[in-house]
């Protein structure tokens, strides 16, 4: 998992309290930027051309400043701390342990206000950032937020209309050209153990709890340069239909196994329709070997996903593989506040 990480070095003579550092780089950037970790070192490892050499700075240490550890004391801290367990992939977090300090970033942050908001406790990413730690969090949380603004839910839910939002009004200005192709790709590797109704089963379930990913958008037959966007009921988009086997003879890795995943992604971006609300494809690459994991492309329309969608729907992809494969039904977290419901509230807002 990369995250961001700073080094810093004190002026001679002066020493430096490394969570005071992160106390005051917090205060002054915006939290995107704020490093996990802050390592205080003598001095700026170069190479012989006067460059930064990273390979030579030491390992961060995420628990570096650290409080002693607290045990949880009350319920809404012990749902914390296991939910910061669960983001940060640790194993025993305290009531005064940072998030930040533990590896958090802005994108974790994200994740763990939507795991939150599952178990009965609602905060905002920004919450997070301003309480870091689970007992100040908890304080805010047992409020209700004290950043946090809930917007009720429209009749329907996440399925119906939706306005455009401002990047989907500079989307649709960019013309037709090549814009059914306007994607972001991501490639997991696969077990062996995998066929084809457990990964058809993984994708369905993804389908049908992420709303856009049942999305359509299309000009409006009577007003052409106007665009009608619109999720679709859970159900309308089948996994079967969007999923592609081939059959490799190649390893992936090697020149043939790249040439036909380029091939096979480009007939995968030609597949798109996002005004017949095609807006995924997946592409199941099968070594005809059966002791060479496989490989998933996944395609998704810009319209429908962003770089920080991928940090949700890789993990619940991840998660619904493992249940279906131990023959559970997929019981993904729900959903915070519908796309469909923050689009509406942009329009009430501006």
């Amino acid at each position: 998992m990369d995250r961001l990480v700073g080094y810093v070095v004190p002026e001679p003579g002066a020493e430096l309290d490394p969570v005071a550092v992160l106390a005051q780089v917090g205060a002054r950037l915006a939290p995107h930027m704020v490093p996990a970790t802050v390592s205080v070192i003598d001095a700026v490892p170069v190479t012989a051309n006067g460059k930064v050499d990273r390979a030579a700075l030491p390992e961060p240490d995420f628990r570096s400043g650290a409080a002693e550890f607290r045990a949880p004391a009350s319920e809404t801290e012990a749902v914390l701390a296991e939910l910061f367990a669960e983001v940060l992939g640790v194993e025993t977090v305290g009531a005064q342990d940072s998030f930040f300090a533990l590896g958090g970033d802005s994108i974790m942050s994200i994740q763990l206000v939507a795991r939150a908001k599952a178990r009965g406790l609602v905060f905002s990413p920004r919450d997070v950032f301003e309480c870091r730690t689970v007992a100040a969090l908890a304080q805010v949380a047992a409020s209700g937020g004290a950043g946090a603004v809930v917007l009720e839910e429209l009749p329907g839910g996440g399925v119906g209309d939706l306005p455009l939002t401002p990047i989907m009004h500079w989307q649709s200005g960019r013309g037709d050209a090549g814009f059914h192709r306007f994607s972001q790709v991501v490639v997991l590797a696969l077990p062996t153990t995998v066929d084809e109704e457990t990964l058809a089963g993984t994708l369905q379930a993804v389908l049908d709890r992420h709303d856009m990913l049942r999305s359509r958008l299309q000009r409006d037959p009577a007003a052409p340069n106007r665009w009608n966007w619109e999720a679709l009921p859970v159900g309308a988009i089948r996994a079967r239909d969007v999923l592609h086997r081939v059959v490799v003879d190649s390893a992936p890795g090697t020149a043939g196994f790249h040439a036909t995943a380029a091939a096979e992604a480009d007939a995968a971006a030609d597949r798109l329709d996002p005004a017949s609300g095609i807006v995924v494809q997946a592409v199941w690459f099968d070594p005809d070997d059966t002791e060479i994991p496989g490989r998933l492309l996944v395609m998704i329309h810009h319209s429908a996903v962003d770089g920080v969608s991928w940090r949700i729907l890789v993990p619940d992809l991840a998660t619904a593989w493992s249940q279906i494969a131990a023959g559970q039904d997929p019981q993904l977290e729900a959903v915070g506040t519908s796309m469909r419901r923050w689009a509406h509230g942009l329009v009430e807002a501006a």
